[in-house]
């Protein structure tokens, strides 16, 4: 088995990403490491038994190179008999955008879920075992993304200059589930523990195209300047091997974090007084939480707010400050209505948590 197959099969071990039935939709934009992943799928499918199909999301803000983006993704698809999706994304949604980024993220996870759950019954599989075909028809795709070792450093990074809670500075997972409380699938990513430039450095040696996205250059986006300025100057004159010691860290994190959550689970059982999640409504004592650590409360509230939202979106962790503040200080009277959706309203140590469907309820 060729050494990099080899690597990333080790991962997939370990932290049993594949199993024999999965079905994947690779998110492939042509660079470097959606194509390194591609191939790496096309070395395994046999070995674990499982289908795949890729997705291009095609912003179409850079002209010439998203074509050429598009291309390649066609090509390389069709050279290897794997279904490719195409999402162009109209022009109108991103120019009215002043956080690229963030804007381009929400546009490329919705068609990923999207297309998961839209198009899993429609599909040939007349290749696999009628088990594989069986299991297959029963549930939506996983989401595999190429998720590289320098860019989970540089999400540590990110998260930690923001001011992230535990969660944040625990980077990505290798996998993690997303949708809402109907629709559910899993991401994964394989490639956590692969360095970029080795990835590169592959794909030249064995002469496999592929596109560089020149965005990535631009020094304007908080992201290149960690990856061009920060990281090189760290590993300059810090830690020559800053993005592996961020990742054993992350991971630790990630144990921590589950850890923190596991208690929570177990402190809002106790503090329970009403769930009702078809009013999408809970009430809990806070009285009986009045003593345990801050992280064991906020992972309460965070409980909470996933039970009744379906997701934690938009919860920053300054939010979720100030509406431990309220919960803890007397003297805060009226309703916190900072969470869209929620209403989170006090009597005596009874705290109520509550969907709000008025838009003028929350900032």
């Amino acid at each position: 088995m060729n050494p990099f197959v080899s690597k990333v099969n080790q991962t997939i071990k370990k932290t049993g990403l594949i199993k024999s039935g999965d079905r994947f939709l690779l998110g492939l934009s042509g660079g470097p490491d959606s194509v390194f992943l591609f191939w790496i799928f096309k070395k395994l499918q046999k070995k674990y038994n499982f289908f795949f199909e890729a997705i291009h999301v095609n912003y179409q803000v850079r002209g010439k190179d998203c074509q050429k983006e598009e291309r390649l993704c066609q090509k390389l698809c069709k050279d290897n008999q794997v279904n490719l999706y195409i999402y162009k994304v109209p022009k109108s949604k991103i120019k009215k955008s002043q956080n690229f980024e963030q804007t381009a993220r929400k546009i490329r996870y919705k068609a990923f879920l999207k297309t998961a759950f839209n198009n899993y019954q429609k599909l040939d599989i007349k290749k696999f075992k009628n088990s594989f075909k069986n299991n297959y028809l029963r549930r939506p795709a996983k989401i595999a993304l190429a998720h590289n070792l320098d860019d989970q450093a540089e999400t540590v990074i990110m998260n930690f200059f923001r001011g992230s809670g535990l969660k944040g500075v625990a980077g990505m997972r290798f996998s993690r589930k997303i949708g809402n409380n109907l629709e559910k699938t899993t991401v994964i990513r394989p490639l956590l523990k692969i360095p970029k430039k080795e990835i590169e450095s592959f794909l030249r040696k064995q002469n496999i195209k592929y596109c560089l996205d020149r965005s990535n250059l631009n020094q304007k986006f908080k992201r290149n300047k960690i990856r061009h300025l920060l990281i090189p100057l760290i590993e300059k004159d810090f830690n020559s091997n800053i993005k592996r010691s961020l990742l054993k860290s992350s991971l630790l994190f990630q144990q921590a974090y589950e850890i923190v959550q596991k208690n929570a689970l177990k402190k809002y059982k106790k503090a329970l007084v009403n769930e009702n999640l078809e009013s999408k409504e809970i009430s809990i004592d806070w009285k009986i939480l009045k003593k345990e650590m801050p992280l064991i409360k906020s992972g309460v509230v965070r409980i909470i707010i996933k039970k009744i939202k379906g997701n934690l979106k938009n919860l920053n962790f300054a939010t979720l400050e100030k509406l431990i503040n309220y919960l803890e200080n007397p003297q805060k009277k009226g309703d916190f209505k900072e969470i869209k959706s929620l209403i989170v309203f006090k009597k005596k140590s009874i705290i109520n948590f509550k969907e709000s469907k008025n838009k003028q309820q929350y900032k």
